[in-house]
């Protein structure tokens, strides 16, 4: 309906900002736009991978734009990143990692051929930077990758595999060197835009760029946006030289501006896939890892711990329901509703287990005179209870006490 455009909002889901800057003496603006994609959307362990069409999981494009004061001229940047671009899954089941299933070869290879075709046609040549660990569960996703690379065997899709922990293990950031200089060739070769606006308000394009990186780790989140902003540094030092700027060092200024700007944009990826601020974001911000961001890391992992276990699985609903992947029709149950399946009864009753024990532990140790026999043997008891329960029968059965979709 041609009239229904006036009543519609469109809607972009990511990260925006834009701040004026100085480098060397010259004015110029600094915008930075993150867009994520609406084709496959949802929280971090309820939505990994490809599907079948090909469309990645947390596919998000970022392009970094500035525009110098006192021209209508533009430099702009773009990079994605995105699942890893295979079959695969990993349900939350109550583990710290869950494991990793990865599905059939041959309906992979179809949808890892549909997603680089789409991704060539759009961007031009990939070059697809893989950060994922080189041992455990990610091996074999990388595995996997590299081997529907080989099958896809087209030129326009270059792979670079880097085990990002095990580089910068013992915070030796430094050794992210090592990635920048494998990859430094492609600075060139793919280029960026540049476009100026004319009088009347036309654009005259003289230069267009003809590649992108395509980075991923397991949750395109952390690592991805640390290397990522290196690359940015890479190519921003490249258009302030094709503009005469001395890009040598950044002003301080400036270089506030962009690590505070990139760290601002891997905290809104974060908390719209895995529900926290992101991690690692210190090295953004300051260029080198500290023992308080550490520590930060680690309060935000055990958050996500939580949302991604015991939340994840209503708000993949809300993403549903809002994306129109679920269409609700009259007559039908409703899928939000559990009714008494042996599945919510057993989980209801346990948790309500749970909770008592661990009231009944409480109170025995701050309230010693309610009980008039011994409070060490009650406490030790519940603590007992509850770590037998959790071990031998929670564990083994995580799926059933999570939040699925």
């Amino acid at each position: 309906n041609a009239g229904a455009s006036e009543w519609i909002v469109p809607l972009m889901d990511g990260f925006v900002s834009s701040q004026t800057s100085i480098q060397n003496g010259r004015r110029f603006t600094f915008t930075f736009i993150s867009r994520r994609s609406c084709q496959r959307v949802g929280t971090r362990f309820t939505c990994r991978g490809l599907d079948s069409e090909g469309y990645a999981a947390n596919f998000v494009e970022t392009e970094q734009i500035i525009s110098p004061e006192s021209t209508l001229q533009i430099l702009s940047f773009v990079m994605t990143r995105g699942s890893v671009p295979i079959l695969w899954e990993q349900p939350p089941t109550l583990k710290w990692m869950p494991p990793i299933t990865i599905f059939s070869p041959k309906k992979a290879a179809i949808a890892f051929r549909n997603h680089f075709s789409d991704q060539i046609r759009l961007y031009g040549r990939q070059i697809a930077v893989n950060l994922i660990n080189h041992k455990g569960g990610e091996l074999t996703l990388e595995k996997s990758y590299q081997s529907l690379v080989d099958e896809f065997n087209n030129r326009q899709l270059r792979y670079v595999s880097f085990d990002f922990h095990r580089e910068c293990k013992a915070l030796r950031w430094d050794k992210l060197s090592l990635l920048t200089d494998e990859v430094r060739s492609e600075f060139d070769d793919m280029g960026w835009f540049v476009g100026s606006e004319n009088l009347d308000s036309s654009w005259e394009i003289s230069r267009t760029q003809r590649a992108v990186f395509r980075v991923n780790c397991l949750d395109n989140l952390d690592r991805s946006n640390v290397v990522q902003s290196l690359f940015a540094r890479e190519i921003l030092r490249k258009q302030f030289d094709s503009l005469e700027i001395p890009s040598e060092p950044f002003s301080p200024g400036f270089e506030k501006v962009f690590k505070n700007i990139w760290a601002d944009n891997a905290d809104a990826m974060s908390l719209q896939y895995a529900g926290t601020k992101a991690l690692k974001t210190d090295y953004t911000r300051t260029g080198k890892r500290t023992v308080i961001g550490a520590l930060n890391d680690g309060y935000n992992s055990l958050q996500r711990y939580v949302l991604n276990n015991f939340h994840d699985g209503t708000t993949q609903d809300a993403y549903n329901v809002f994306l129109g992947q679920y269409v609700p029709h009259r007559g039908d149950t409703s899928p939000f509703s559990t009714g008494h399946s042996r599945r919510s009864i057993r989980s209801t009753l346990l948790k309500f287990f749970l909770a008592f024990a661990t009231a009944i532990s409480a109170v025995s140790l701050s309230l010693p005179q309610i009980f008039p026999f011994s409070v060490t043997r009650i406490s030790v008891a519940s603590l007992v209870l509850l770590f037998v329960t959790t071990r031998v029968y929670i564990m083994p059965h995580g799926k059933v006490y999570t939040s699925i979709p």
